[in-house]
């Protein structure tokens, strides 16, 4: 038998499983099976052991909220087993289509759908349910653009924030440097505040120094910046900063504690508006209020993109700013217009009416590069350029 939808408290928030519908299913095609009637491990509260799996300290904090929102609930502890065991695919769906009439993102969207089905996972793996609610078979996520909505500086912009900062104090040598490197190496915002000193500054196997960062999923890699102006940056900071273990980035309270990322955002918007950058303040529809569309990730996105116009390999800024794939790394190109015509004026002159090379052109090419293969000979003097006056 299905199980029965759990009686709603006086005074509790609505959510799943409570309310006209829930956990019947609606039709019978969305109707879920009861769950297995014994082996089934214990789980008490369920939502908050199911986050306890992560490593992640930002996903941890992001599927809780998304937890709350989904069932409607201030405390996860409070939320029962029965309670989760009466939430449907139809719930599922209708929360999907709250936050698009909400008109977020279909990235925030398709991200609270897989917290929603991650919860299910883990009772599965518990043996307490059967099936997942929250499957892509049973609701379609919106997909996605494939053309980033971050609103990125340009080079000219990025100079003119970096320029804003006063490098004559020792808060403005900090910013300096913490920008700097945003820009020129493409760090998330967590990325650069979760640094520590001096265990994740190391050298290369060539002597050039590098960053060990930890990015999403704990996944750790490592980003060169060895670049002279870099260098003497975070030199300079350091030299204000001190010795002292702890994290390299910190505030008034020192290096036992990283710089608040809210405070990030508010010296992004200050150096903005210093820079002159107005036209990165938007307006929400809904409000009317001002909203900076600018933020920290849009150094990142800055980066990614001038290193693709530059002519790098996708996989090596793929590797350089901790994507798993090459589609993320491309979805940061403003206009994918530009970069296919790119591709195809390379071509340019592929066609039937192309004038075909003879013979003797071929030779004089082959011989070419056969003279640019052949090492010099050691004996011969060294050509020198007459200096002309």
């Amino acid at each position: 038998m299905p199980r029965k939808p759990a009686k709603t408290q006086a005074g509790s928030p609505p959510g799943p499983g409570t309310g006209s519908g829930a956990g019947s299913g609606g039709t019978g095609a969305l109707s879920l099976p009861p769950p297995p009637s014994g082996g089934a491990l214990h789980v008490s509260t369920p939502a908050s052991e199911a986050l306890t799996g992560y490593l992640s300290a930002n996903t941890k904090r992001a599927y809780e909220r998304d937890f709350k929102d989904f069932f409607g609930v201030e405390d996860l502890s409070a939320l029962s087993l029965d309670r989760i065991l009466t939430v449907s695919p139809r719930d599922v769906q209708a929360f999907r289509d709250r936050l698009m009439a909400q008109k977020l993102s279909p990235a925030t969207v398709q991200r609270k759908l897989s917290a929603i089905r991650s919860l299910y996972n883990y009772l599965m793996a518990r043996g307490a349910v059967m099936v997942n609610p929250a499957h892509p078979k049973l609701v379609r996520a919106p997909k996605k653009s494939s053309i980033r909505r971050t609103d990125a500086l340009t080079w000219e912009e990025t100079v003119r924030f970096l320029a804003a900062i006063d490098r004559k104090t020792p808060q403005g040598r900090r910013d300096y440097a913490l920008f700097l490197l945003c820009a020129n190496c493409g760090f998330r915002r967590a990325e650069i505040l979760s640094l520590r000193y001096p265990e994740d500054l190391r050298k290369g196997p060539g002597g050039e120094p590098v960053f060990i960062v930890r990015g999403k999923g704990e996944k750790t890699r490592k980003v060169a910046y060895g670049r002279q102006d870099l260098v003497e940056a975070l030199a300079a900071y350091l030299a204000d900063r001190g010795t002292a273990p702890g994290y390299l980035f910190h505030g008034r309270e020192g290096p036992h504690a990283p710089l608040d990322s809210s405070w990030l955002y508010r010296l992004t918007h200050q150096y903005a508006e210093k820079a002159g950058l107005l036209q990165k303040i938007g307006l929400q529809e809904a409000t009317g209020k001002a909203r900076w569309r600018l933020h920290p990730h849009s150094l990142r996105a800055g980066y990614i993109y001038f290193a693709l116009e530059k002519g790098v390999p996708v996989n090596r800024i793929r590797d350089q700013v901790g994507h798993s794939r090459d589609e993320t790394t491309l979805g940061y190109v403003r206009d994918y217009q530009t970069v296919n015509a790119d591709v195809v004026n390379a071509l340019a002159g592929l066609n039937a009416e192309a004038k075909a090379k003879t013979a003797p052109e071929e030779e004089e090419e082959e011989e070419e590069e056969e003279k640019l293969r052949k090492p010099p000979d050691a004996d011969a003097p060294l050509a020198v350029k007459p200096r002309t006056k």
